[in-house]
């Protein structure tokens, strides 16, 4: 998050299934406009805090996700359980050869049948 930014303000970060990091500007408008940052996670993380940003949500797919959880680049795992089992779905992190420890920091409800996990990252 910036400091003095609102909600409106923020600039979604979002992937391609690579590790490239895109700025998508106006994501409200039918047009997106993107423009590419940086070519890996540590790129875009320097980018962004040279605009004034001191954290951020990787809220992408299991591949931007895991590229990220393989450099060791996440402090912070959040979870919503909802009260559903699925077959099949899209996985949060891609089958790679990685191992994150976590440690149990909060949970709290958040709906009528949600409960929201916050685990650290337990860095090796």
């Amino acid at each position: 998050k910036a400091k003095g930014l609102s909600a409106e303000d923020v600039e979604r970060i979002v992937s391609e299934r690579t590790a490239d990091v895109l700025r998508v500007v106006n994501q409200s408008r039918m047009e997106q406009e993107a423009e590419l940052i940086a070519n890996s996670p540590e790129e875009a993380l320097k980018e962004l805090e040279a605009e004034g940003f001191d954290e951020v949500i990787v809220a992408g797919g299991a591949t931007i996700n895991s590229e990220f959880a393989k450099r060791g680049l996440i402090d912070e795992v959040i979870f919503d359980v909802n009260p559903s089992i699925l077959g099949e779905g899209i996985p949060v992190f891609a089958p790679e050869n990685f191992e994150i420890k976590l440690e149990l920091v909060d949970f709290e409800r958040v709906g009528k049948d949600i409960i929201e996990l916050r685990y650290k990252v337990k860095k090796q």
